[in-house]
């Protein structure tokens, strides 16, 4: 379902819950829905494997405005990746989301930019799988939040 219309459909007092098949299919959650009319046009699916000292992306595909990137297996290298970005040219601000455990009970959510997110799951004890998404779309993700732990 759009994020539009699950918006429309919470500024009613709807209740709606959302099966995504594409994260259904691979046990991560979309909390931070990934894309989005509103604030992206297109979608990237990338791996983080770090591979002596050095993620081999493709990042001026990756830097490009209005698009949403996916990240799975970045855990290890979340600082890396965050860096490299902001390297290629993506804002230090742009908002990012790291899911560890997703469509779990166990499932946390660690919302931040690329300048802070490293430094805010330090702390947490974070455990794979995860999934990154960095993107504009990241900032609906308190408004859209459908899949709340324990459901």
């Amino acid at each position: 379902m759009a994020a539009r219309k699950v918006s429309l459909f919470r500024q009613t007092g709807t209740n709606v819950s959302v099966v995504s098949p594409t994260l259904y299919k691979s046990r991560a959650s979309e909390r931070p829905r990934i894309t989005s009319v509103i604030v992206t046009q297109s979608c990237v699916f990338v791996t983080g494997h770090v591979r002596d000292g050095s993620m081999d992306l493709n990042w001026d595909a990756l830097v490009q405005p209005q698009q949403t990137i996916v990240i799975y297996m970045a855990l290890t290298g979340l600082t890396l990746l965050c860096q490299q970005l902001i390297k290629h040219g993506m804002s230090s601000d742009t908002p990012a989301a790291l899911i560890e455990q997703g469509t779990t009970p166990r499932q946390r959510v660690f919302v931040g930019t690329l300048e802070i997110l490293s430094e805010t799951i330090r702390a947490a004890d974070v455990h794979a799988p995860t999934l990154v998404i960095v993107g504009n779309v990241v900032r609906l993700q308190q408004k859209l939040a459908w899949f709340q732990s324990g459901q």
